[in-house]
């Protein structure tokens, strides 16, 4: 498994930050984006760090705060219980089972990333959704419609990595700017769940009023 990201309150030095730039300049040489868009969101819960791209901002209290969205896709380790109802795994077995569904995207030239919030994959996924056994590729999962990108096997269970379709919304704040390898590296912070609350209605507001503004 590879290692978490992690970052200091002075910033990330060394190994690390050589690292997570070249990280970043792939991914922007993949995608070709323009790289004042992303940011490197740090998850002060699980210490991990999230790539990010910038959708809206907004200022309050002298404070700019960001809106955007993972750059890989989110997806979430998973299995059929009892009810044949198909529902997360729990953090911890989800650390525990992350090798296995490594191992299962690899298979599928993909790399499965052990980023903050939520994880998520890297790489070409296939068009085509996978068949689960006779199931449907879509399952309800907590309300939420998912689809299966590939099974794999734990400890003799068959568990599936599967993307929800509802987006993965993020709130942060910009807390440094730098170039590491030649490359613009932006370091973001990850709102806390009340500042969430207070900033949603006024983002909201905002899309609304762009909205308005297009059409």
């Amino acid at each position: 498994v590879r290692p978490p990201l992690r970052m200091t309150a002075e910033g990330r030095s060394g190994p690390e930050a050589a690292a997570a730039a070249a990280e970043a300049e792939q991914v922007f040489q993949d995608n070709e984006v323009n790289l004042d868009e992303f940011v490197q969101v740090y998850d002060p819960e699980s210490q991990r760090e999230i790539l990010c791209f910038v959708d809206q901002s907004i200022r309050v209290r002298g404070l700019d705060f960001k809106l955007g969205y993972p750059v890989d896709t989110p997806v979430v380790l998973s299995y059929f219980d009892d009810n044949d109802d198909l529902v997360p795994v729990e953090p911890s077995e989800e650390r525990e089972m992350f090798s296995d569904a490594e191992l299962a995207l690899a298979e599928k030239n993909c790399d499965l990333i052990d980023s903050g919030v939520v994880l998520t994959v890297r790489g070409e996924l296939d068009e085509e959704e996978e068949s689960v056994e006779g199931e449907l590729e879509e399952q309800r999962m907590n309300e939420e419609y998912v689809r299966v990108l590939t099974p794999f096997q734990h400890k003799g269970r068959e568990c599936y990595v599967v993307e929800p379709m509802d987006p993965v919304v993020l709130v942060f704040t910009v807390a440094t700017v730098g170039t590491r390898l030649g490359v613009k590296v932006q370091e973001g912070i990850l709102a806390s769940q009340e500042e969430v609350k207070e900033l949603m209605p006024i983002f909201e507001k905002d899309l609304a009023a762009r909205f308005d503004k297009e059409f």
